[in-house]
């Protein structure tokens, strides 16, 4: 049966080897029975006459005194009863114990772990050791918790967080880390992921800090503070826990498999684990929300990281339901609880708050920070160009140049760019007007407002769009509907990209965002080279009395500018002036007295003087724009976005047609060419051209035909130094030049042979001067009769003419003498 205690006694734990006890309070639960009458019922019998019932053999007791002892039995079973629900008995794995009546009338009562049984007469009983369920103290207080009845301290233990984490902690088999380790993997390599695309600018043209948005609607402001509210509310629940379980003590309870210091390395990895878990998902939360322009997309993204977040939750729920036969597992977390510490609820709700608190004020003072740079127009591009292609609005072209932000003037909530070339040129806006929404080009003031209206007199448009950014335009078409070939690009550089001004041509300046070029670069993002000083034709303007070279113009010791593009002047015979602008897609010749506003101001009668030259370069500079002001050109060039009129076809203008047609224009076309040219030292300018040698060989920079010289108006510059015979300002111009078509005349039969086009010759080495004679290869004619004729051509060029020789004479025709058969 088993170890046998009385009522009262006190019962020793046989599995504590020191002898220790732990005191508990037997529960007993019994159910007594009496093997007589109730007294009750005998008395009735008494009343009712019915003793004879009751007499007992001769010997026996009276019946009142079978009564009394009975009652006095009754009395005692109710004291055993009493004393045996204060018996103090070992608490330890005790578990559910059982009784039995032996044959004495004692009860055994037997642990079914231990072994160990209690006795007591009179009664059956079964007995169960609470270790979970509420218990009474001799005080009359009630001990909830699990742990050592009767402890008030036991309040503060905790489970542990149920998550993958605690399932690594707990973990004891190798397939028991599979399951943990390979969400934490994949939560991880999902944020990072998500971060790489983040930082990625794809086909964006302005680059802000973080890809921020230029500018956001009021939805997409009023989301990205419920997001941060959210995300500190849900999202930073990993990050607070292992925050607040840093060095906690867990209670290792029946686990003696691990030692303490192995247990508590493994509790802080896998909180470190759930650490990086949750900064990753709060800081990757964050940047989806700054980054976002569209409140769909903000919600969107913001839930996708957030289930990402809650990956380790569910594989812990889904452990629960065993769909990964590791129930057994999650129920080890379950019942791991922290050690008791006293202090550890008030400090938890302290530092859950602060560390709310500051992440909060972190994210609004960030979120509020951004707004205020996205109502300035910080993160807005500084500058932008607008590229206009002639289509059928070909004065559309004139709309084209660099645009530059209107600082602190917004239009419907966006930025205002106005064309930087003169005076009332275009405007760039946004209209907000219904069923119109599209950023817009207008080139009229609106007299009622004295400002441009971006919905009235529009020139250019833009597709549908919320957009804040210009660049993120897709496409521009003319008010008609009709494609206009445009585009928008954003001028600002960023010092971190080296290919922002044309990779090594210029630095970007952090401040301004522009490109500061070096020597012999230009434009807005130093794409073009030059300016050259010098441009040359072969054949001058008719008409003009000019020469066939137009010079750089320039004052304060820079070059004029038109449309980001060079100015050229001659100065003709007549004291006119001859200039070369750029219109934004055309280069034209235009006279000086010919610009309308320039002429009709009072202080100018049209006659060019030296004192006004600069006074006119700065008009040209600042007040010139092509789109309004007034002007006839005599020349205009084809259609060009180059940054030099060099190598662009120039033609007599000689009608319009108004904004459909070009007009009809000269047949003869007329060149210009750089006069720089190249060396390997660069000592002054940019040398754009290469000289060419008396043999049709290109002279390369250390051949020694480019030399310095000596300027007026520019001062030390490049030059070809041509072989004598040879002109042109990169040597081009050759003494002889053309084709050679020789024939025979047949006398008698009025029929004649020509070489045709395999005798074409392009003479280099005839200069006039070292070599006067050039002996060409004999050609050879078919004579009427079928029989082949021969002719020897020599040419000739001296100083003063320049002759063909014809003979059938080998001799005469190698000397280009007259001889016999020539």
């Amino acid at each position: 049966m088993g170890n046998k205690v009385k009522p009262g006694e006190d019962v020793k734990d046989p599995g504590r080897e020191d002898g220790r006890e732990t005191e508990s309070v037997v529960a007993l639960s019994a159910a007594a029975s009496v093997a007589s009458v109730d007294s009750a019922d005998v008395l009735m019998e008494m009343e009712q006459g019915k003793s004879e019932n009751l007499d007992n053999d001769e010997g026996s007791p009276p019946i009142k005194i079978l009564i009394l002892q009975r009652m006095k039995a009754m009395h005692d079973l109710e004291e055993e009863i009493k004393a045996m629900l204060h018996t103090k008995v070992p608490a330890k794995n005790m578990g559910a114990a059982t009784g039995t009546i032996e044959d004495n009338g004692e009860i055994a009562i037997e642990n079914p772990e231990q072994g160990t049984s209690l006795e007591s007469p009179l009664i059956a009983a079964n007995i169960t050791t609470n270790t979970n369920d509420s218990t009474e103290n001799n005080d009359g207080t009630q001990n909830k918790e699990q742990g050592d009845p009767g402890n008030k301290e036991d309040d503060a233990r905790e489970k542990i967080p149920p998550d993958a984490f605690s399932m690594l902690f707990v973990a004891k088999t190798y397939p028991e880390y599979v399951a943990p380790f390979a969400v934490f993997g994949l939560q991880i390599l999902i944020l990072v992921l998500i971060s790489i695309d983040l930082r990625e600018t794809y086909d964006r043209e302005v680059i802000t800090f973080m890809n921020i948005p230029v500018g956001v609607p009021l939805s997409v402001t009023v989301s990205q503070v419920i997001a941060c509210i959210v995300s500190v509310t849900f999202s930073a629940d990993d990050l607070a826990t292992a925050v607040l379980h840093v060095g906690k003590r867990i209670d290792p309870g029946n686990d003696s498999s691990v030692n303490e210091r192995a247990r508590r390395i493994k509790w802080e990895v896998s909180n470190l684990m759930r650490m990086v878990e949750g900064i990753l998902v709060i800081g990757v939360s964050f940047i989806l929300i700054i980054q976002s322009s569209t409140a769909i997309n903000l919600w969107l993204n913001f839930a996708g990281v957030t289930f990402v977040g809650q990956l380790d939750n569910i594989l812990f729920d889904l452990s629960e339901m065993n769909f990964l036969r590791n129930k057994e597992l999650a129920k080890r977390v379950s019942d791991c609880r922290t050690v008791h510490d006293n202090c550890w609820q008030t400090f938890k709700r302290i530092v859950r708050i602060i560390l709310s608190v500051v992440i909060t004020v972190a994210m609004f003072g960030v979120l509020s920070i951004i707004l205020y740079k996205q109502i300035d127009l910080q993160f807005a591009c500084k500058s932008i160009t607008i590229t206009v292609e002639e289509t059928t609005f070909l004065n559309a072209r004139q709309l084209s140049g660099t645009y530059t932000i209107l600082e602190k003037r917004r239009f419907n909530g966006r930025a205002v760019y106005v064309q930087k070339q003169g005076i009332g040129g275009g405007l760039l806006a946004y209209c907000d007007a219904e069923k119109i929404n599209r950023w817009t080009v207008v080139s009229s003031i609106d007299d009622r407002t004295n400002f441009y209206d971006p919905c009235d007199n529009i020139n250019v448009q833009s597709e549908r769009t919320r957009t804040y950014d210009v660049t993120e335009i897709r496409t521009l078409t003319l008010w008609t509907g009709a494609a206009s070939n445009a585009e928008i690009k954003c001028n600002d550089c960023n010092p971190t990209q080296s290919n922002d001004c044309s990779w090594h041509h210029g630095d970007c300046n952090a401040i301004t965002k522009s490109c500061e070029c070096y020597e012999d670069y230009f434009g807005q993002r130093c794409q073009f080279q030059g300016p050259c000083t010098e441009m040359v034709m072969q054949n001058a303007f008719h008409g003009f009395g000019g020469g066939k070279s137009f010079d750089l113009a320039s004052f304060d010791r820079r070059p004029v500018m038109v449309n980001d593009r060079p100015v050229y002047f001659q100065k003709l015979s007549d004291g006119n002036l001859a200039v070369i602008v750029f219109d934004g897609g055309r280069w034209s010749v235009i006279l000086h007295n010919e610009f309308s506003d320039w002429k009709d101001e009072p202080s100018h009668d049209g006659a060019y003087t030296e004192d006004e030259e600069t006074s006119f370069f700065e008009y040209l500079e600042n007040d010139f724009n092509s789109f309004h002001s007034t002007y006839i050109a005599y020349y205009i060039s084809e259609y060009s976005s180059l940054g030099s009129p060099m190598g662009v076809s120039f033609r007599a203008w000689l009608t319009s047609d108004g904004d459909s047609s070009i007009g009809r224009l000269g047949d003869e076309e007329f060149d210009l060419l750089c006069a720089d040219c190249r060396t390997s030292k660069h000592i002054s300018g940019l040398g754009l051209v290469l000289c060419n040698g008396k043999d049709g060989e290109i002279d390369w920079p250390d051949h020694g035909m480019c030399m310095s010289t000596q300027s007026i108006l520019h001062g030390k510059v490049n030059r070809c130094n041509c072989t004598i015979g040879f002109d042109g300002p990169t040597c081009n111009i050759r003494p002889v030049e053309g084709t050679v078509s020789v024939h025979l005349d047949h006398h008698t039969t009025g029929v004649c042979s020509v070489c045709g086009e395999r005798n074409l010759f392009a003479i280099h080495n005839l200069n006039g001067d070292s070599l006067t004679c050039l002996s060409l290869v004999p050609l050879q004619f078919v004579d009427f009769d079928g029989t082949l004729v021969e002719r020897k051509v020599s040419l000739n060029l001296n100083r003063t003419h320049f002759s063909v020789f014809v003979s059938n004479n080998a001799d005469a025709s190698d000397e280009c003498e007259v001889k016999d058969g020539t």
